[in-house]
Order: C-alpha cells, then sequence, then structure tokens
C-alpha cells in the first residue's frame, strides 16, 4: 500500500489566492491515532481540523480559496490541490505508518497527480539535494537538471488534467526549481565541494535571463518571490561591492527592491516577504521597518510587518532571554538559568544540516580559545533523531554542553523567534540577550564581539 511522501521546503513566499471555493472533505480513517484532521492552505488563509468521530468518520464542507493545501493526519502529511466544488475523500488504515488517499469527484485527477508528483518527490531528494550535486562537473549538472525537468513535466502531461491554471503552475514550479538549482550551483561547487578553482564556463547559463520577472503570473509560484530576492540581492552586491560593518545589506536590498522592481502587483509582495524573513538579520530593525513603511501601501502587510517587529523587540540586545531546559547526552536535565554567571554561546543545530556541520571544527577552535574565560558553550539539536544526535556528538568528540530538543513546538524556541539553523545566540552573564542572531563560528567577528563582551563583564 501507497505511503504519502513528506517533502519539506521553505516556505519563503505566502500568495494570496483571490479567488474563493467551496469544497467538501470527507472520509474514514480506520485504527486512527488522532481524533482531527488538519487543513491548511499554504498561504496561511486557511488552518482548519475536521473532527473524526469514535467510529474513524468525518466530513465537512467549507470555504477556502483556490490552490494548494497540506493535509496532516498525525505525522503524515501531503499536499493538495483544491479548485471549486471539489469533493475530496481521504481513507487511512492507520495514521501513525499508512496515509492512502481515495479522490472522488472533480478534481480526482489533480490530486491523483498531486499523490504520484509526491512519491516521484521523495525519489529526487538525494540528487537535488546541494550536498550530492555540488560534487558534479558542470556539464553533468546541467544534464541532470534537464532530467529532473522533464521528467516532472512529463508526469504532468500524463494525467488528463483540464484546468489551465494548475497545469500552468505546476510547469513553472519544475521549471523555477531548475533555475533555482542553476542559480545555486556554482556557489555550492566552491563552498560546499571546496573546488575553489572552479569558473562557470563562458555557456554556464545566467539565470536572470531564463524568467521574466514582470510575469505576474507567476505570484502563483512558490519560487517566483524567492528567485526575485536572489536577483535583487545579487543587484545590491554588485552595486556594493565589498561588504563591510558599517553597511546594512539587507537595508539596501530594500531600497534596490523598490528601485528595480516596477510593478506595484510584483512590488508590493516582494517588499513583504523579504522585510517579513529578513527583519531578524537587519543591523538597525526600526530603521528596516521605517523604510519598508516608506515603500509599501497594502495597510494589511504594514500592519503584519508591525506585529513582527513587536515580537523581536522581545529578543533585542538588554533583554531577558527566556529559559530551556532538555537534557544533556548523560540525561542530566540543564537550564539556561543554571548557567547565570557566564558568558553564553547558544548554537542550534541539526546533523543533518550541511551547514550546521561544516561550522564544527570552528566551533570547537572557538571553545578551545576561551576555556580559560568565564565562557559556556550549549549546542541545542534541533528537529533530529535522538540516536543520530548521540552518535554524531561522541563520533566527532564535541566540546561543550550538548542538549537535545526532542519537540521543535517547544516555547522557547517560538520565544527566541526559530526561524532556520544554524541560528547562534549571545546570552551575557545576566541571562540577558547580548547578540539574538549572531555570526557564526567560522565568521571572525564572532570571536570579536565574545571578546569585547568577555572583557566589560
Amino acid at each position: 500500500m501507497k505511503k504519502i511522501a513528506v517533502i519539506f521546503f521553505m516556505l519563503v513566499y505566502i500568495h494570496v489566492y483571490a479567488t474563493p471555493v467551496n469544497v467538501i472533505i470527507s472520509g474514514t480513517i480506520l485504527g486512527r491515532t488522532t481524533d482531527t484532521l488538519n487543513i491548511r492552505s499554504l498561504n496561511g488563509k486557511l488552518n482548519k481540523d475536521i473532527l473524526i468521530d469514535a467510529s474513524g468518520k468525518f466530513y465537512a464542507a467549507f470555504e477556502t480559496e483556490k490552490g494548494y493545501h497540506q493535509v496532516t493526519l498525525g505525522k503524515q502529511k501531503t499536499e493538495i490541490f483544491i479548485d471549486e466544488g471539489y469533493i475530496i475523500q481521504i481513507n487511512s488504515h492507520n495514521s501513525k505508518y499508512d496515509f492512502t488517499v481515495i479522490y472522488e469527484g472533480l478534481g480526482a485527477e489533480i490530486n491523483k497527480y498531486m499523490e504520484e508528483k509526491a512519491f516521484i518527490n521523495q525519489e529526487l531528494l538525494l540528487l537535488e539535494y546541494y550536498g550530492n550535486y555540488a560534487y558534479l562537473d558542470e556539464a553533468s549538472f546541467l544534464k541532470q537538471r534537464d532530467s529532473i525537468y522533464n521528467l516532472r513535466v512529463n508526469l504532468l502531461k500524463s494525467y488528463n488534467i483540464n484546468n489551465t491554471f494548475f497545469t500552468f503552475i505546476e510547469e513553472q514550479r519544475a521549471y523555477l526549481r531548475k533555475i533555482a538549482d542553476i542559480h545555486s550551483y556554482p556557489n555550492m561547487r566552491i563552498g560546499i565541494a571546496k573546488d575553489t578553482a572552479y569558473i562557470k564556463s563562458d555557456n554556464y547559463p545566467d539565470y536572470r535571463t531564463l524568467f521574466d520577472i514582470n510575469d505576474v503570473r507567476l505570484l502563483d509560484v512558490d519560487l517566483f518571490i524567492y528567485l526575485l530576492e536572489v536577483v535583487i540581492w545579487d543587484i545590491t552586491s554588485e552595486r556594493i561591492a565589498k561588504q563591510t560593518d558599517t553597511i546594512d545589506y539587507y537595508l539596501e536590498v530594500l531600497h534596490d527592491i523598490n528601485k528595480e522592481i516596477k510593478l506595484p502587483e510584483i512590488k508590493e509582495p516582494l517588499l513583504f516577504t523579504f522585510a517579513f524573513n529578513r527583519m531578524a538579520y537587519t543591523k538597525d530593525k526600526e530603521l528596516f521597518v521605517k523604510t519598508y513603511k516608506k515603500y509599501a501601501n497594502d495597510k494589511d502587510n504594514i500592519k503584519k510587518v508591525d506585529e513582527l517587529h513587536a515580537r523581536y523587540k522581545r529578543i533585542d540586545k538588554g533583554a531577558i532571554a527566556p529559559d530551556f531546559a532538555f537534557y544533556d547526552i548523560d540525561s542530566n536535565l540543564v537550564t539556561l538559568k543554571s548557567l547565570r554567571g557566564k558568558v553564553v554561546l547558544i548554537d542550534i543545530w541539526a546533523t543533518w544540516c550541511l551547514p550546521c556541520m561544516q561550522e564544527l571544527p570552528y566551533t570547537d577552535s572557538l571553545i578551545t580559545a576561551f576555556s580559560a574565560e568565564n565562557f559556556q558553550f550549549v549546542g541545542i539539536c534541533y528537529f533530529d533523531k535522538y540516536r543520530t544526535w548521540i552518535r554524531t556528538v561522541t563520533d566527532w568528540n564535541m566540546k561543550g554542553i550538548h542538549l537535545f530538543a526532542p519537540d521543535t513546538e517547544n516555547i522557547f524556541f517560538k520565544q527566541i523567534m526559530m526561524q532556520g539553523i544554524p541560528r547562534y545566540i549571545i546570552i551575557d552573564k545576566d541571562g540577558a540577550f547580548y547578540n539574538s542572531n549572531a555570526k557564526r563560528p567560522s565568521d571572525p567577528r564572532l570571536k570579536a564581539e565574545l571578546i569585547t563582551l568577555l572583557k566589560a563583564q
């Protein structure tokens, strides 16, 4: 029996589908381990729990917006597409281990395709992982990207889908994913494969010429805004030849978005997405938000940015850091409060995170450099497997205190506004934030910052 593959993406953009639609979702869950089925639109507008009765049956008729939705049943997830009048029946024999979806009525063909696409995406995970394609030579990489793109398009064409909106979005999803990889490959080849002698060939595609930044139709493709941000970031980098401590790149990107993007219907969501996702990294949040509001016009988006800014003030320099309570490798409970009196560097990481693992030698050197100081390093393993964590900490002979977080929903991660890993946080001896988004150990500025703080305290 087939199982739904779970694919993780970084949702860099939340687009609002403008068309309201009505849908019916029903089914039976046998051997259920949960009493609710959740359906959430990827734009965040809908987040609905559907009750499952004692016999395992459920039924819900509701209005949502046309587009992609995520269905969650226990630990199982799948993506479906909803349009007007769709009737989707979901059956499962055991929500913990097996999640079989049966589609009926309008939309059956589309969602049968979505199910098969999920399995293919699962099979492609290793091929599309930058830690693998970084080691390919340029010609092999480009050939592989073409093959993957053609595989996805041919799968779409093999289904009799009479929905031009959906087929356009799916084709562009596959195409923009290929472009994103073309953009990433040179950096991965140098940074991950350590091929410092690599230089792009004259024939290597310029990703900026491969899509139209003014194509409004692409707003419904999740990678479009991400690629626009990359384009503007490159423009900013070219304009400012060398990053210095006095330049706030994130603020400069806001200026370039306003300058380079002409169409308001594209500029507005790009400004919002960048401001919302990158506010954590700007040097001066007050100025960053003020600049965003100068260029933005959407009142709802401005309100969301203001609310996010207010939340970030809770982790600004000088604010008392929230406590945590996690177990170390010897099953001892460790809290942040127990480390008061020391300068603490927190590293939130995972064994599967390549950038995290690449920082380990630098982290080791940093810990050694401050071994005689009133300093404590704390690694918190996030969203990982316990045994893999134990093996990694042991095999790498990792120094400092190492803790395991069994639940990504832990209140501590919400309080520090967790977005991605690796994440480094500096806490002063009084338990207050000194820098809630510090540089990585490979960046000399982190060591300099710690030296300054240790001297002051």
